[in-house]
């Protein structure tokens, strides 16, 4: 074969080649394409049954669990290969109530009246936070193999805070009654104190006179008599100093009253001369303005006559003609 028809040959089969190549490439895409589209279908399919398995419960008022085996496609039927989704919402709730339920029952608001009730509040309050800590630690991790995870944990930290509310109640009731208590038992005490030191005091002593303690007995009211005085003294110098005080205040607001007499008559002084020379302000401006009037008229006669003068005579007669 001559190399012309040889490579004539070969060009017409790339070109047939190059035809037929952008069908075949549309054919493989179109191919990928309902692949994707049938998986993507199937994995709709699937979580619209999960979601329809869960919502009838909660629509029903029952709550079955829903094992993640059953979203998929039949498998072999183990139970338990896969966990349970069970919502936080149908979770049975623990028997006898609440923890803040059952505390704010113990400790109703004013129930806490003594210091044991007090105790036995804070001891309760502090079993009780312990335990809802416990019980929020362990809702966390559960969680987090459930479907809805955020609903879950709203739910367990709602109930938490709940729990910690009211322990934070118990907890300020109680210590305002141990303060109560306190103060009360620390007034008595220093009553009690008071009243045993006036008996101390108004009760004759009937130990033998001795002849040291008498000394002692004498230089304290001596003591005490000369702490005395001292205080009489420095109690008058007070009153003499708050006198003289008082004193200077009077006299300097008798000179502040008698100045500011003084500035108001020069005040009005002032403003008088004021008001004067703006008077003779004025008049002065208005002989000034009528001088400028006068003077302008003058200038100006002057000019018409300086006018007249120097215009050349036009009421001469023309001469005859010749």
């Amino acid at each position: 074969m001559r190399p012309v028809a040889l490579l004539r040959r070969r060009s017409n089969t790339l070109l047939k080649t190059l035809r037929a190549g952008p069908t075949h490439l549309a054919n493989e895409r179109r191919g990928a394409y309902l692949y994707e589209s049938h998986t993507a279908n199937a994995v709709r399919s699937a979580a619209c049954r999960v979601f329809v398995a869960m919502a009838a419960p909660l629509v029903l008022g029952v709550s079955p669990a829903l094992p993640l085996a059953g979203a998929a496609e039949a498998g072999d039927g183990n139970a338990n290969s896969k966990q349970a989704i069970v919502p936080n919402s149908n979770r049975p709730p623990a028997a006898g109530g609440s923890p803040a339920s059952e505390l704010r029952l113990q400790f109703a608001p004013g129930s806490i009246k003594t210091a044991a009730d007090a105790q036995r509040a804070l001891d309760a309050a502090r079993a009780t936070a312990g335990a809802a800590d416990k019980t929020y630690r362990a809702d966390e991790a559960r969680c987090a193999g459930v479907f809805f995870v955020n609903a879950c944990r709203d739910e367990a930290r709602r109930a938490h805070l709940s729990v910690q509310q009211e322990v934070h109640r118990v907890e300020v009731e109680a210590h305002d009654v141990q303060r109560r208590t306190d103060a009360e038992q620390r007034a008595g005490a220093r009553a009690q104190r008071e009243l045993e030191d006036a008996k101390t005091q108004t009760q004759p002593s009937n130990r033998p006179a001795d002849p040291a303690q008498a000394q002692r007995d004498a230089r304290t009211a001596k003591a005490r008599g000369a702490s005395r005085a001292r205080s009489e003294s420095a109690a008058a110098h007070r009153a003499t100093e708050f006198k003289q005080r008082q004193e200077d205040a009077r006299k300097a607001e008798a000179k502040r009253v008698a100045e500011a007499g003084t500035d108001r008559t020069q005040r009005a002084a002032n403003a008088a001369a004021l008001a004067q020379k703006q008077k003779e302000a004025a008049l002065y401006a208005k002989r000034k303005e009528a001088d400028r009037i006068e003077n302008e008229k003058r200038r100006e006669k002057r000019r018409a006559e300086r006018e007249a003068n120097n215009a050349p005579a036009t009421d001469t007669p023309p001469m005859p003609p010749k």
